[in-house]
C-alpha cells in the first residue's frame, strides 16, 4: 500500500513546497485508486477484502491535504509579511544610513565610517584592505576614548584613486600596557536599493548588503 505522510518532493523553478506536495499527493492517489480497482475487480468472491484497511488510507489521504492546504496559507501569509517588510522599506532608498560592521563601501571617491575605542589607548591604527585582503591604505589613529569619525577620499598611500567597491575598515589600538583596546566599528553610506533573500530583508550600498537589524542610525546623504 501507498503511505500517504510521504509527501516530501523537489520543488521546480517557481513552484512552492505545497505546491510540489498537492502534485506528488495527487500523483500518490491516482495510483492508489487505480490499484485499489484492480484489486476489487480480481478479489475472491468467497474471501473479499478487508474494507477498512483502504478506508483508512483514504483518511490519511484526506488528513495529509488538509496539511498541505494548511501550508499554503502559511507560505501565502509569509510572502505576504515580505512584500509588507520590503514596502515599509522602501523610505530607506536614497536616505544616508549609519550600519555596525567593517565593510566599508566606496562610492564616487567617498567612504566614511566612524570607530569607537572603549578605553583610551597609546596608539592606534586604521587599515584599509582590499577585497583580496590587500592593505590600499593605512593611517594613524585617535587615541582617546568613544567615538570618532573617519572619512577616506578612495586614494591609497601613494594618492592613487581606488575603484569603487567594498572595502574593510579595520581600527587597531594598544594601551600603555601593549595590550589590545576594544574597538566597535561602523560605516555610512547611502541605500540605492533594496533585496529580498531567504527571508531576509537586506539594505544595498553599492554592492555591499546591509541587514535591517544592523542600521543604528539615518543620516543625511553625505
Amino acid at each position: 500500500m501507498f503511505d500517504p505522510l510521504d509527501i516530501s518532493a523537489t520543488t521546480g523553478a517557481g513552484q512552492t513546497k505545497s505546491d510540489a506536495s498537492k502534485q506528488k499527493l495527487a500523483e500518490d492517489m491516482d495510483q492508489f485508486m487505480n490499484l485499489l480497482v484492480t484489486q476489487l475487480q480480481n478479489q475472491d468472491p468467497l474471501d473479499p477484502m478487508d474494507a477498512n484497511e483502504f478506508t483508512s488510507q483514504l483518511v490519511q489521504f484526506a488528513g495529509v491535504e488538509q496539511q498541505i492546504q494548511s501550508n499554503a496559507n502559511m507560505e501565502q501569509m509569509l510572502e505576504l509579511e515580505k512584500t509588507s517588510l520590503l514596502g515599509n522599506m522602501v523610505g530607506y532608498v536614497g536616505t544616508g544610513v549609519e550600519v555596525t560592521g567593517q565593510i566599508l563601501p566606496l562610492i564616487n571617491n567617498i567612504a566614511a565610517g566612524s570607530y569607537s575605542l572603549d578605553e583610551k589607548a597609546s596608539s592606534s591604527t586604521v587599515t584599509i584592505t582590499d577585497s583580496v585582503g590587500k592593505v590600499v591604505y593605512f593611517t594613524a589613529g585617535e587615541v582617546d576614548a568613544g567615538r570618532h569619525e573617519f572619512m577616506w577620499d578612495g586614494t591609497d598611500n601613494f594618492g592613487i584613486p581606488m575603484d569603487d567597491g567594498s572595502y574593510k575598515l579595520t581600527v587597531s589600538a594598544l594601551d600603555a600596557d601593549g595590550d589590545p583596546v576594544g574597538v566597535g566599528h561602523t560605516v555610512f553610506g547611502v541605500v540605492d536599493s533594496l533585496s529580498m533573500e531567504n527571508g531576509i530583508a537586506s539594505l544595498n550600498i553599492g554592492d555591499t548588503s546591509y541587514q535591517l537589524e544592523d542600521v543604528l542610525a539615518v543620516t543625511k546623504p553625505f
